[in-house]
């Protein structure tokens, strides 16, 4: 019984993962750039510094 209920914990929080996580991650990624990676042709360096 101890098996079952393991197994069933298990797989709910993988589907749970599946429908609240991974679509979130994705839609920050659709609408946002995280990392600021946008190529600047106008730009001398890419060096940002370190934040305060």
């Amino acid at each position: 019984m101890d098996a079952l209920r393991r197994a069933c914990v298990l797989a709910l929080l993988a589907v749970a993962y599946l429908f609240v996580v991974v679509p979130v991650g994705m839609a920050a990624r659709l609408l946002r750039d995280p990392l600021n990676r946008a190529l600047r042709p106008d730009a001398r360096t890419y060096w940002s510094g370190p934040r305060a």
